[in-house]
């Protein structure tokens, strides 16, 4: 008993570790442009944000 639970936490560190290392890998390939993209959705938010908001109006 003890030896199958101790095959399923090896497997499931495994696992685990194979999971990091293809998210590191997709980071690696396409992390500049997911950071491009989520820069460009921050900077539009920020500027909506600043042309609706009350308090920003005389400043556009």
């Amino acid at each position: 008993m003890a030896n199958k639970i101790a095959a399923g936490v090896f497997i499931g560190l495994w696992y685990f570790a194979e999971a990091i290392n293809a998210a590191m890998r997709f980071l690696y390939d396409y992390g500049p442009a997911i950071m491009v993209v989520c820069l460009l959705i921050g900077a539009g938010a920020g500027v909506y944000l600043a042309a609706t908001s009350k308090s920003q109006k005389k400043f556009f």
